[in-house]
């Protein structure tokens, strides 16, 4: 279906049930759908590992303009948050200095996506053993996608890798939830109850494994403790749970 403006130089065209094609002049650009309050959806996401002083990651090859865009970001040699120097453009979510002993932090950033460059890199000053992946997400209010977060540690030396509970302030809320674990052998997980996996990355290089999920609550309010079960007991872990607004 196309909608024609003016002399037809300004096109929007329906592209699929989540984006409008907006042509004009030849040229075309990609936008989600706005104003009809949909759900927020996961997307696709890519993610890089190395031991270096900086890691590239890719932007999803499915992010358009106005999605919202998460990074997560582990590494070792990262005692100080101002260490690790993010590209221009991203926001920092919240950190945390989950294994002061390997100097292991795990930090989420976001940035809404506008014409976006093939990759983002974090810079370090000492080489890092790190995992950096982006994600992309539609159906996000663009203004302000944060709307809560949990950051507490969970150090118990058990397979469950924590957040602590995050407080929804709307219906329909998504929350997306990130598990790290420092290990220098592989790890998998397990998703929380009810919520829907998206990936898994990590490997040996990097000795950072994370695990990405999601779910939506009816109700606002206090989402209680979300477990994530890994395959090994350990204390070098951390969970985050982020809130997202929905688009209006």
């Amino acid at each position: 279906m196309s909608i024609f403006l003016g002399n037809t130089e300004l096109a929007a065209i329906y592209h699929g049930s989540s984006q409008i094609a907006e042509v004009y002049k030849g040229s075309t650009k990609l936008w989600p759908l706005g104003g009809g309050g949909g759900a927020v959806a996961f997307e696709g996401y890519a993610s890089a590992t190395t031991n270096s002083t900086s890691v590239t990651c890719n932007v999803p090859t499915e992010a358009v303009d106005g999605h919202f865009l998460l990074a997560i970001v582990s590494a070792n040699a990262w005692l100080v948050e101002s260490d690790v120097t993010p590209p221009t453009g991203w926001t920092l979510i919240a950190s945390n200095l989950y294994h002061p002993g390997a100097q292991a932090r795990v930090a989420a950033y976001y940035r809404i996506a506008d014409n976006e460059p093939a990759s983002y890199s974090w810079t370090n000053a000492l080489n890092m053993r790190v995992v950096a992946t982006i994600s992309a997400w539609s159906g996000v209010d663009g203004s302000s996608p944060v709307a809560a977060y949990s950051n507490t540690a969970y150090t118990t030396d058990d397979t469950t890798v924590q957040s602590a509970s995050v407080t929804t302030t709307a219906a329909n809320q998504t929350v997306i939830n990130a598990a790290v674990v420092f290990n220098s052998g592989a790890v998998t997980f397990t998703p929380p109850t009810n919520f829907s996996e998206h990936y898994e990355a990590g490997d040996t290089t990097s000795r950072q494994w994370v695990e990405i999920s999601s779910y939506e609550y009816a109700s606002a309010g206090p989402t209680g403790t979300i477990d994530v079960t890994a395959s090994i007991s350990t204390t070098l872990k951390h969970g985050m749970a982020i809130a997202i607004t929905n688009a209006s």
